[in-house]
């Protein structure tokens, strides 16, 4: 036998086994630099084997994790029956799986790891890890519509109930989960994103066929590779650059945008029509890897007026470049830039236009930003992130999982109820017993409701309810504790007074009630 082989394989079997949840990745640009971090991290986390990995895929992204099987990691698509569907919402997705593929526990799994922050695949008894990007819908809750933020409100709801650890992209984002979701300290880390090795260096040749093909040729140019989110800022560049047009109309310097400009696309093109700048801006849409490179070799300058930012990839990447820096000063962008930056107020078109001219005026000062930037590099070294990740995934694992007040999802502040509504109850003692007191409102369009409750994705009572009636689900809750599911049909629209929220009946009282004493414990 062979002795070295067997002992090889034990060793492997004995290692942890990380679930990575990667569905929430599109197959375009929609992620933004989110997807790319992802796909950095597992190349370094494949690379180093310190674990086992199972990418917990969907339908749309599952053949572009192909790659990481070769590097020993393992796929599991959570759909796999339906190849055709598109994203669903979170809760769904929950118990699509659970339906499925059963339980991550039943696979061995050690620790889940939630790269994109919701942990909506979360099992008690199994430590979650969550990556959290920002909370701009809570600083610039105007930038999002009322859905999207109720979703992000919901999934920061499940990070600070479920999540045994958070890892934050920059001590801005950390001290933001800790103020604004009240996680304990001690439970969130700090972990800067790294340079991305994804562009390679362009030929000669290259930059300049990629220039002639956007219309900048050999004009100097200033460049925001940016997607079209309210929070960067486009149209307050377009009156700093114009601005900076109108005082210095000599300066040959041209301003060109790329990325994913999504529906403010056509009012972009617009305004730089109604400015006069039709021939000194350039939008270029999405570009491929080889012309992102070639547009930052090419660049006279990173400008980058965000108004909101967690980290901020393009600075390392201007870094990498050699391309100088203006950005805004905003404290994340500074843990990035530090002192390889020229910083502006994103609020005041003035303040772009004065840095851009001093940048033309004064060639020295980009090339000192230049080097300082190249020096910065060190700081954001994908092997060093890599090893971060590991050491908080082999801490948490070893912490195991730290039990919170049950969680409560689809019941609104005026005890109106959604379609579906999900509570969760952690390990007890004692069996204990979840009390819904739920109305139906003779107001209601429809003359009868139903109400199926279901436990840890089995159906336990279907209630019946008819207008201007009142009744109690009743639900047995053993010491393990787990998931409660109550499917209400049908819903309504208010449309009055703005409330687009879809209704269904009202909830009385919700109480999580001790069975031998009938102490209660939780109330919704």
């Amino acid at each position: 036998m062979n002795v070295l082989g067997f002992l090889r394989r034990k060793t492997s079997a004995e290692q942890p086994l990380v679930a990575i949840d990667v569905t929430p990745i599109s197959a375009g640009s929609e992620n933004g630099g989110a997807k790319i971090f992802v796909q950095q991290l597992l190349h370094g986390l494949a690379a180093r084997r310190r674990h086992r990995y199972l990418l917990l895929t969907a339908p749309w992204n599952h053949e572009s994790f192909a790659g990481f099987e070769a590097a020993g990691m393992t796929r599991l698509c959570l759909d796999a029956g339906n190849q055709n569907v598109g994203p669903l919402r979170a809760r769904e997705r929950f118990w699509s799986r659970r339906r499925r593929v059963g339980s991550l526990r039943e696979r061995g799994v050690s620790l889940l790891f939630c790269p994109m922050t919701d942990p909506v695949h979360a099992e008690r008894g199994i430590p979650t890890v969550c990556t959290v990007y920002d909370l701009q819908h809570l600083a610039y809750p105007g930038f999002f519509t009322a859905a999207e933020r109720a979703t992000r409100d919901g999934f920061f709801r499940r990070v600070a109930h479920t999540a045994s650890g958070v890892v934050c992209i920059s001590e801005f984002t950390r001290g933001e989960a800790i103020d604004r979701l009240g996680l304990p300290p001690e439970r969130v880390w700090s972990i800067p994103l790294a340079v991305q090795h994804r562009l390679t260096p362009p030929s000669e040749d290259a930059v300049r066929q990629v220039r002639a093909r956007f219309g900048v040729s050999d004009a100097p140019y200033a460049f925001y590779p940016a997607n079209g989110w309210p929070h960067k800022n486009h149209r307050l560049l377009l009156l700093g650059f114009s601005q900076l047009l109108a005082e210095r109309p000599e300066i040959p310097i041209h301003l060109v945008l790329a990325g994913n400009l999504l529906d403010a696309g056509a009012n972009l093109q617009q305004a730089v029509a109604r400015m006069g700048l039709t021939q000194r801006v350039h939008l270029t849409g999405f570009v491929s890897d080889e012309e992102l490179a070639a547009l930052w070799r090419g660049a006279f300058c990173l400008v980058f007026p965000s108004l909101y930012e967690g980290f901020g990839i393009p600075l390392l990447e201007a870094m990498q470049f050699g391309t100088p820096i203006v950005c805004s000063r905003l404290q994340s962008l500074v843990e990035v830039g530090g002192d390889a930056a020229r910083y502006i107020d994103p609020r005041r078109p003035g303040d772009i236009a004065a840095a851009l001219q001093e940048l033309f005026d004064n060639p020295s000062v980009g090339r000192e930003l230049s080097e300082r930037g190249a020096q910065r590099l060190h700081r954001f070294l994908p092997s060093d992130m890599t090893e971060r990740y590991l050491n908080v995934l082999d801490e948490v694992c070893s912490r195991g999982v730290q039990e919170r007040m049950p969680l409560v999802e689809g019941v609104f502040d005026d005890r109106w109820i959604g379609p579906v509504v999900t509570v969760l109850a952690g390990p007890s003692q004692h069996k204990r017993i979840w009390d819904f007191e739920i109305h139906f409102p003779d107001s209601l369009p429809h003359s009868k409701a139903s109400v199926r409750a279901d436990f840890e994705g089995r159906k336990v009572r279907t209630l019946r309810l008819g207008r201007g009636e009142t009744s109690h689900l009743q639900i047995d809750v053993p010491p393990a504790g787990g998931w409660v599911r109550l499917d209400v049909t049908p819903s309504f629209v208010p449309r009055t007074n703005g409330d687009f929220r879809e209704l269904t009946v009202q909830l009385v009282r919700g109480q999580l009630r001790e069975s031998r004493t009938s102490e209660v414990v939780f109330e919704v």
